[in-house]
C-alpha cells in the first residue's frame, strides 16, 4: 500500500512550486485520489480549486529504484509525448513536470469509452484517428489504445487520449517496426469503433484491425510489460 497522505503532501509542495502566483490558494483540500496504482505505477490524483483543474501522475509513493529509474523515464516520456501532441494540435493548456517523477496536465471531463453505450458517432472515431495520426507524426506511439479505458468521450463531444505510460518514441526505430506499432495504435481506434459505433468499419480500417488481431499472440506490449517483469521480481 502506498502512503497516500505523503503523496498528497509531496504534490501540494510541487504544485506550489509550479504555480507560485497561486501558492497560498493551493492546499490538500483540493486533492482527490483517482487511482492508487500498483507499486510500479504512478498514483493518479485530481487537483481542483477555483483556479486549476488538473490530473496529476506521481511516482513518489513507489519504491526508490522504481521511482528513480522507471518513474523518471516514464514521466519524461509521457511529458514529451503530450507536449508534442499538444503542439501538433495547437493546444496550449496546462502541462508541466512537477518533479522528475510527477506530471500535471489539464483534467478532461467525460467518460472513458469502456463505460459509454454503443451509440458513439463515427465522426468521433474519425477525429480520434486524426489525433493518433498527429501523435505518430510527432514521433511517438501510444501502444495502449486497445484498452478502451484510455480513450475519452469528452463532455464537449471531443475525443481525448489518456495514459501514455506505455508510450514509446519512434524516431530511432527501424521504419518497418514503426509502421507496425502505428498500426497497433490504429487498431485500438478501430476496435473501439467496432464495439461502440452503430456504423461499421470500411474495408480498409477493418483490414488493419484484422491484421493486428491476427498477430496479437506475439504482442509483447500487453498492459505494462516492464511492470509485469518487476512484479515477478518482487515475488521471488
Amino acid at each position: 500500500m502506498k502512503n497516500i497522505m505523503k503523496i498528497k503532501r509531496n504534490v501540494v509542495i510541487d504544485l506550489k512550486r509550479a504555480f507560485p502566483s497561486l501558492g497560498s490558494d493551493i492546499s490538500e483540500n483540493g486533492l482527490t485520489l483517482i487511482h492508487e496504482g500498483r507499486f510500479a505505477n504512478a498514483a493518479v490524483l485530481r487537483y481542483r480549486d477555483r483556479n486549476l483543474d488538473l490530473t496529476i501522475k506521481d511516482f513518489s509513493g513507489s519504491p526508490l529504484l522504481i521511482k528513480a529509474v522507471f518513474g523518471m523515464l516514464s514521466t519524461r516520456t509521457e511529458y514529451r509525448a503530450k507536449k508534442a501532441l499538444a503542439e501538433a494540435l495547437g493546444e496550449n493548456g496546462n502541462l508541466c513536470l512537477l518533479s522528475p517523477w510527477s506530471l500535471a496536465f489539464d483534467y478532461v471531463c467525460g467518460e472513458t469509452l469502456n463505460k459509454v453505450p454503443k451509440n458513439v458517432p463515427s465522426d468521433y472515431f474519425i477525429r480520434m484517428e486524426r489525433i493518433v495520426r498527429k501523435l505518430h507524426a510527432s514521433g511517438f506511439v501510444h501502444l495502449d489504445l486497445r484498452n478502451l479505458g484510455n480513450m475519452i468521450l469528452g463532455k464537449d463531444g471531443q475525443p481525448y487520449i489518456i495514459d501514455f505510460q506505455s508510450c514509446l518514441p519512434t524516431k530511432h526505430l527501424p521504419a518497418f517496426i514503426r509502421r507496425y506499432l502505428e498500426k497497433v495504435d490504429f487498431s485500438g481506434v478501430y476496435k473501439a469503433w467496432e464495439r461502440k459505433c452503430a456504423d461499421g468499419l470500411d474495408e480498409r480500417r477493418k483490414s488493419v484491425l484484422t491484421y493486428v488481431n491476427g498477430i496479437r499472440r506475439f504482442w509483447i506490449f500487453k498492459g505494462y510489460p516492464l511492470q509485469h517483469f518487476l512484479e515477478k521480481l518482487k515475488t521471488r
